[in-house]
């Protein structure tokens, strides 16, 4: 025989009070956090730019000096 359909009941004491006040989420991005990834981001960059540039104009005055050793060479191949 089935049973009779048994309705849910609140627990005993009742639900807790709901809270109607607003929240806000908290935040990560706060000032100080935001300055100082600012700063690492740009550090990184700097540095970054620095090593590059240093690089590419050394690559160049190596260009230069190998078409300087490379240039009697080179006339002496036009000039056959």
């Amino acid at each position: 025989m089935a049973n009779p359909p048994r309705q849910d009941m609140p627990p005993a004491g009742g639900y807790q009070d709901f809270n109607w006040n607003r929240t806000f989420p908290r935040t990560w991005f706060k000032p100080g956090r935001v300055l100082a990834i600012t700063v690492g981001i740009t550090g990184y960059g700097v540095y970054w730019y620095w090593y590059t540039r240093a690089r590419i104009i050394t690559e160049k005055f190596e260009d230069i000096d190998v078409r300087c050793a490379y240039e009697p060479f080179m006339k002496a191949e036009r000039d056959r």
